[in-house]
């Protein structure tokens, strides 16, 4: 986001605030009362802070700005001690703009596609703490509609599925690393469906009351590339006992996809210092997905293509790093890092609803929207 976002002409200032939520003044009112000493409304306070945190401003340049344009007139000790309250604040408005009701994409039968991922973000220096974003991407509009922001260390702080919120008729996404039976039966209990990739180390499967030997399963069912099947099977985690039934979806790779995969693991595998057991290599013949999917709904091949789609979210990601600078907090102190974390993705946010506002009219050389009569030739 460039600065001339947000500076003072004021026309760019609306186009932002178009996409807040409706109440976002309310929320300002309640939250910030006490944030306002040194700004003569609230609307200055948001805009020095997007300034620091979006255009990369430090707190001092961004001090010199508010001064300079007229927002107020504050120390850089001062501002950061409103950025640290300001945490909380830019979540809330997140959450209000996630709970605007989503429609179902034509193509995905009355369910809601979400794409799920997690990223680290470390502070600078030697001894920073690393913090992990959890996301939830919307297929249907292309932007994200949950995130959670904690410390990458701690119980409950891992890529799971239970730590996201699920309605009905969601389709969570997600990779290997959610493969994991707390949080499949944490969708399931909620009335939700998942497509996930198989982890073999991380949930037992079962047929007809029996353990499972993948490996040797498929080797007799996919014998060259480009076969799959579908079948029915029972998932359960480290307590046996308890079993949901599950759809195992699989396609055996081409020679070329495996060659690759298998140096990509081995490469991993002694960086990390361990051993590859003879059914990891045997596995990585097929891309194996779980899902609860009906078939009536959802074919093989449309389970698979839907898993294929979850590249979407590592884009988002990609964007969030490089065009909103999400690669290391500048920040010393759990409070204000996460203060500046939440800033990020709400600006994120903003930038992922603008473009899906403008996403008929918005390219380059015309600027962002023709229907703005002051929107620049780019080129």
């Amino acid at each position: 986001m460039d600065m001339n976002i947000i500076d003072e002409q004021g026309s760019d200032w609306e186009l932002l605030k178009e996409s807040f939520p409706s109440n976002w003044k309310e929320i300002a009112e309640k939250s910030l009362s006490r944030a306002m000493r040194s700004f003569e409304a609230v609307e200055h306070l948001i805009r020095a802070l997007l300034i620091h945190i979006i255009c990369g401003k430090s707190l001092i340049e961004t001090a010199a700005i508010c001064k300079l344009q007229g927002y107020g007139q504050i120390s850089s000790v001062g501002l950061h001690k409103r950025l640290i309250g300001f945490g909380d604040f830019f979540r809330v408005l997140a959450m209000e703009m996630f709970k605007s009701e989503i429609t179902s994409d034509m193509n995905s039968n009355g369910y809601n596609m979400r794409l799920i991922d997690g990223t680290s973000v470390a502070e600078t220096g030697k001894f920073g703490t690393l913090y992990r974003v959890l996301y939830s991407f919307n297929y249907k509009d292309f932007c994200a509609d949950f995130y959670d922001v904690t410390t990458a260390k701690g119980l409950g702080n891992g890529e799971c599925f239970n730590r996201i919120p699920v309605n009905p008729k969601d389709c969570l996404i997600g990779d290997r690393g959610f493969c994991r039976f707390t949080g499949i039966q944490h969708i399931v209990e909620h009335d939700g469906f998942y497509i996930v990739r198989y982890c073999h180390t991380n949930v037992n499967l079962y047929k007809d009351g029996q353990p499972l030997e993948l490996a040797k399963y498929l080797r007799h069912l996919l014998k060259k590339q480009g076969d799959y099947i579908d079948t029915e099977l029972n998932v359960c985690g480290a307590n046996k006992e308890l079993q949901l039934p599950v759809r195992l979806c699989a396609i055996r790779k081409t020679r070329e996809q495996y060659e690759r995969d298998v140096r990509k693991l081995k490469k991993r595998v002694q960086k990390e210092h361990r051993q590859l057991s003879k059914s990891t290599l045997q596995l990585q013949r097929y891309v194996i997905v779980l899902t609860s999917l009906p078939k009536d709904d959802f074919s093989a091949e449309e389970i698979l293509e839907w898993y294929r789609m979850r590249w979407q979210v590592e884009l988002a990601f990609k964007r969030m790093k490089s065009l909103m600078k999400l690669c290391s907090i500048p920040k010393k102190s759990t409070k204000s890092s996460i203060a500046w974390l939440y800033g990020k993705l709400f600006g994120g946010l903003l930038v992922d609803q603008i473009r899906k506002k403008q996403l008929d009219a918005a390219f380059s050389p015309w600027g962002y929207c023709p229907k703005y009569s002051h929107a620049k030739c780019l080129a």
